[in-house]
């Protein structure tokens, strides 16, 4: 559950949980007037109700006993997508290689051996990935803190993860010239949500979510509910006002779809991106992030600092920013690389070399 500001009044707060026996989640507005601390107080009154539902379970059940009371406790809490995948995991790995074993007994050692039997299993003809394992892993972790949590008498400190070296992908951005390339290349709607998310360096829903009250064409600003609920009013160009203005105002969202009152979905628009991309000559994946990240990218490298990328990007700590600045020193090592100067250095240390001798 989460408590924060309602993003149609500010003044107001929401709380989010999911209630019991329902898969989808839930939204309550408390009324005006009702303070932080009350609703901290109504929040904790809707945990207390979930945990009168806590079973019952026997100590010495295995893990395939126990993992389907989990798995019907847990979808009160979590995301049905996050249940579906729970459930796959459980499916084909956990109940094969753990789900004999009393949950009670697990260990690190247990935990060694699934990642040597884990590792066997195949998909594709491909072995699974450090951090898919990991991802596993963590959800046996969730497990049995559920189970100290609600079996009586359950008692299993020697329970550990063991640690799995994940490695992190070669960031990729698109330069100033290919980002100009695809947004010129698309065509009117996907440009103009193209251009308000590179000018804004906005997540892709933040971009859809626009409302024409957001946009105030005077100013030229716009207004966007960022994650946790909280506005951010953000500058944009005289080109994608221009742009924007082209654009039919007899809907509810910027970029709504012409199905529904509702914003446009991704996938309306990924025929677009691709059309455009190819369009471009892009040889790189084009999605929508990877324009927030490129021109975050290129923020820094104009000089801009990291406070005040902070802030337009919304993140609650620097750390998530000063990523950007690992993709700068991959970006400057591969640009030296092209210049070639370690290879004619080498070059020419080995003819003096050879001169010398």
């Amino acid at each position: 559950m989460a408590i924060r500001p309602y993003w149609r009044d500010p003044t107001r707060f929401q709380i989010d949980f999911y209630p019991v026996d329902s898969k989808t989640r839930k939204r309550t507005v408390l009324p005006p007037g009702i303070t932080k601390k009350t609703a901290i107080e109504i929040e904790k009154d809707l945990c207390s109700a979930k945990k009168n539902n806590q079973p019952r379970l026997s100590v010495s059940a295995t893990v395939n006993e126990l993992f389907r009371d989990y798995l019907a406790y847990s979808k009160n809490y979590l995301a049905p997508s996050t249940i579906k995948d729970v459930e796959m995991v459980f499916n084909n790995s956990i109940s094969k290689i753990l789900g004999d074993f009393r949950a009670e007994d697990l260990n690190r050692q247990h935990m060694n051996s699934y990642i040597k039997i884990r590792s066997k299993i195949k998909y594709r003809n491909r072995p699974p990935k450090n951090k898919t394992m990991l991802r596993e892993m963590r959800y046996v972790s969730a497990f049995i803190t559920w189970c100290r949590e609600n079996i009586r008498g359950f008692r299993n400190t020697d329970f550990s993860l063991p640690k799995l070296k994940v490695i992190k992908p070669k960031p990729i951005i698109l330069t100033f010239e290919e980002a100009i390339k695809l947004i010129v290349s698309a065509n009117q709607l996907t440009r103009t949500w193209l251009l308000v998310i590179t000018d804004g360096i906005l997540r892709k829903s933040e971009a859809s979510n626009l409302t024409w009250p957001d946009i105030d064409f005077e100013r030229k600003t716009i207004k966007v509910i960022q994650k946790g609920g909280e506005e951010n009013i953000k500058p944009i160009t005289d080109i994608t006002i221009t742009e924007i203005n082209k654009l039919s105002r007899r809907t509810k969202f910027v970029f709504q779809s012409p199905v529904k009152k509702a914003p446009a979905p991704l996938r309306d628009l990924r025929g677009s991106i691709e059309a455009a991309r190819k369009k471009a000559g892009i040889e790189k994946r084009v999605y929508p992030h990877l324009l927030r990240h490129s021109m975050s990218t290129l923020f820094l490298e104009a000089g801009g600092d990291l406070r005040t990328l902070q802030g337009i990007l919304g993140h609650s700590d620097i750390k998530m920013t000063e990523w950007y600045t690992q993709i700068m020193v991959e970006q400057k090592r591969k640009q030296l690389n092209n210049l070639g100067l370690d290879r004619a250095l080498t070059k020419a240390l080995e003819e003096q070399k050879n001169n010398d001798n």
